[in-house]
């Protein structure tokens, strides 16, 4: 190599030459990486809009579930409502036949025992005809042949007393024997009406034993009560009287614990009175039954007891709860029944009131009617 070339070389290999080398270097680099880094970021960007489109598609799939799952919810909501429709219908539709072939038979039923219930009710009528007839002509010959025997023995007696008018002896039967037809009230028909009504007892002395409890001025049942009483006075066979009214305390008419006569001259004044005095009371208070029967058994020489009331007994508190009402109900059954045992045989012919078909109530008075001889009676 020459001189010269040397020179060259050196020249070209200096450390100017290098720096401008370098720099050349470095730019060429910063333009590869500048280029890597657009590509990379242009790379990114269609990625991230790949993302977008597809987070943008995956949201519309999904509200396109959400519409569907929706829909099939309300198609399956209406299913169900239409299938429990159906089954209504369904039921309804089987209902409905089975009572078509029920009234079909009913009718076939009804026609072929037309005839037959036609038959029974002439016979039916005319057996009540029939049975209505022959009670009535058994009533009007009782009746004949009570007046006709009282005739007969009213025409002996008078006929004897007015031979021996003259005597004093004579004076003394005839005014025994006006004073026996005065007592109108023990004639055939009253002692017919007693044996209508089923009533037991002599009705020679009666103590009428009348509740008068606060449940009895419910419903119109104490006037009730006056009424009835009115009319039995009147056309029963009943000579001598007396009243036991009771509530939780006792009372007694006529007060000193004597009968009333109701037959005879003073027959009428005196039911006036009985009647004016129960017009007087005022119902209130409890049912103590016990103490009324009690009362009814104290008096000297009764045959007959008819007790009204519209509940079984009931005391003052703390006695009248529900519990103990059996116990209280067993000791008016016990009292009956020793007064039976020792000779005191006087029916109780017990009047329900009211709802009598009521269990306390009805049993109740039943009980009392049986163990004393009586008999039952519903109002």
């Amino acid at each position: 190599m020459s001189m010269m070339n040397k020179r060259k070389t050196i020249r070209k290999w200096s450390p100017f030459a290098l720096i401008i080398s370098f720099n050349e270097f470095a730019w060429i680099c910063f333009f590869v990486v500048a280029l890597l880094y657009a590509m990379e970021k242009l790379e990114n960007e269609k990625i991230n809009k790949s993302v977008i489109e597809k987070t943008e598609s995956f949201n519309q799939v999904t509200d396109l579930f959400n519409a569907e799952k929706l829909k099939n919810e309300k198609i399956y909501k209406s299913f169900s409502v239409n299938t429990e429709s159906f089954n209504q219908v369904s039921n309804l539709f089987n209902e409905v036949a089975r009572l078509t072939a029920r009234n079909e038979e009913y009718n076939l039923r009804s026609v072929s025992n037309q005839s037959t219930l036609q038959m029974y009710d002439e016979l039916n009528t005319k057996y009540e005809l029939e049975k209505k007839d022959n009670a009535e002509n058994s009533r009007l010959l009782t009746i004949a042949n009570f007046k006709l025997g009282n005739l007969q023995s009213f025409v002996s007696n008078y006929i004897t007393a007015e031979s021996l008018a003259k005597s004093s002896q004579a004076n003394i039967q005839k005014t025994n024997l006006d004073r026996s037809i005065t007592s109108s009230e023990r004639s055939p028909e009253s002692m017919l009406r007693k044996e209508l009504l089923g009533l037991k007892g002599d009705f020679r002395r009666v103590v009428f034993v009348m509740d008068i409890s606060g449940s009895m001025a419910e419903h119109d049942k104490w006037n009730q009560v006056v009424k009835v009483m009115s009319d039995w006075l009147k056309y029963l066979p009943v000579e001598e009287c007396a009243l036991v009214i009771y509530s939780d305390r006792v009372a007694q008419y006529p007060e000193d614990g004597s009968f009333l006569k109701v037959t005879g001259p003073t027959g009428d004044q005196n039911r006036e009175l009985l009647i004016s005095m129960l017009n007087n009371v005022q119902p209130n208070g409890y049912t103590e039954t016990l103490k009324a029967l009690q009362a009814a058994f104290a008096y000297n020489g009764v045959d007959t007891i008819i007790l009204f009331t519209d509940g079984a007994p009931e005391k003052p508190p703390p006695n009248n709860l529900p519990s103990k009402r059996k116990k209280n109900m067993q000791e008016i059954y016990s009292f009956c029944g020793d007064m039976v045992k020792n000779g005191r045989k006087v029916p109780i012919n017990t009047v329900g009131l009211g709802d009598y078909f009521a269990e306390d109530l009805g049993a109740f008075l039943l009980k009392v009617s049986e163990i004393t001889g009586g008999t039952f009676v519903g109002r």
